[in-house]
This record gives structure tokens, C-alpha cells and sequence, in this order.
């Protein structure tokens, strides 16, 4: 299974089983790397907004991301007029750079009646 595969597998799922299938699928998969799931309040592109760390996008094809448009906000407003286009990764995998090491991060997006959960697995050397 490749990693485009697993999204899509995952998200034909019931929604209670996808957490599960994806960390069954993951730790078959990366056996020899840590593995830790977060929800939606781990909010990584914040801490890359901050400077903690930086997100690259290794395979846009494995990638669903999401574009908006983010106007400046009054302080900025001042400084440049303009807003800018945002990618925010929505069904995808990312590569972090944090304290020179490199992390594999899969976000993942379903729908549950009137809510959208949002969970995050971070892969890591051991």
C-alpha cells in the first residue's frame, strides 16, 4: 500500500474506524519509526507560522490541499495592502523540519454529521 492509498482507503471507512485503520496501517507500515496521533489541537501550521518549525509537501499527488485567501490583518494592513493565497493541507502528507530532524506527518479530514474531526499522526526516527 502506498501512501495515497491509505488516505483513500481510510476515508471510505465508517468514521470511527478510520482512527484505527490508520494506526493499524501505520505501525505495519513504518515499523521501526515512533508513532503518536493528535486531534485537532495540534495545530502544526501555527507552529510553523511561528517559526518552530518549517512543512513541505513531498508529493502533491498524495496531497489534497485546501486554498484560500487570507486577507492582512490591520496591523499588516498598514505595512502591505494585499492578502495572499494559503495552501492548508486538508488530506495529507507532510515533512517537518524541527531541531534538525526531519518528521512525517499525515493530517486527515472526515466528516461527522455537522462536524469535521481532524487527526494528525507524527512518524519519527526512534
Amino acid at each position: 500500500m502506498n501512501r495515497g492509498q491509505l488516505i483513500n482507503e481510510a476515508l471510505r471507512l465508517p468514521p470511527s474506524a478510520i482512527p484505527y485503520y490508520v494506526n493499524s496501517q501505520l505501525a505495519t507500515l513504518f515499523p521501526d519509526k515512533a508513532l503518536l496521533e493528535c486531534d485537532e489541537r495540534f495545530d502544526i501550521e501555527e507552529y510553523a507560522k511561528n517559526g518552530q518549525c518549517s512543512i513541505t509537501f513531498p508529493n502533491y499527488s498524495e496531497c489534497e490541499l485546501l486554498t484560500y485567501w487570507e486577507e492582512p490583518d490591520e496591523d499588516e494592513h498598514l505595512l502591505s495592502p494585499e492578502g495572499r493565497l494559503v495552501k492548508q493541507p486538508y488530506n495529507a502528507w507532510l515533512e517537518l523540519a524541527w531541531q534538525e530532524k526531519t518528521l512525517t506527518l499525515l493530517t486527515l479530514h472526515w466528516e461527522t454529521g455537522d462536524a469535521t474531526n481532524t487527526h494528525h499522526w507524527l512518524l519519527a526516527d526512534t
